[in-house]
């Protein structure tokens, strides 16, 4: 998705309803697997990153990501889009991401479950997407 898509989408308030969606459904996978999919394209982009923050959406990726532990593609999706929201750039939105990854779902902390999916995982593009997550994690903590 380009730059100019996620600033309409977002202006649309397309964030606020792909987490409406996830907190609404948790017991829906096929939705927490496309929300975590279309979070996945927007924070791609600098331009939609504080808004995913701000829309609370990393505590529901965690939940989700918790929630189908067997899911590859929730799990792939999720540590793509927490790895992106890791990379921001203003000082708020770097807080909000620790403070998101600190108290996680409310079920742990984020960092050690990515940790978990990361130990746990025979799938090696979920190996490799864990592994980068948790580096853009550890350089986000810097």
């Amino acid at each position: 998705v380009n730059e100019d898509r996620q600033k309409a989408i977002c202006k649309a308030g397309g964030v606020d309803t792909i987490t409406d969606a996830m907190h609404t459904h948790l017991e829906t996978e096929g939705v927490q697997k496309a929300a975590c999919l279309g979070l996945m394209h927007l924070a791609g982009h600098s331009a939609a990153k504080e808004r995913i923050l701000e829309a609370g959406a990393v505590p529901l990726i965690l939940k989700a990501m918790r929630h189908y532990p067997a899911n590859e593609r929730i799990l792939m999706y999720g540590c793509i889009t927490v790895g992106n929201l890791a990379a921001v750039d203003t000082p708020s939105a770097r807080d909000r991401m620790k403070m998101d990854m600190i108290h996680g779902d409310g079920a742990g902390d984020g960092i050690s479950f990515i940790t978990k999916v990361l130990e746990g995982q025979s799938n090696k593009a979920i190996l490799v997407v864990a592994a980068r997550t948790l580096v853009a994690l550890r350089e986000l903590a810097q």
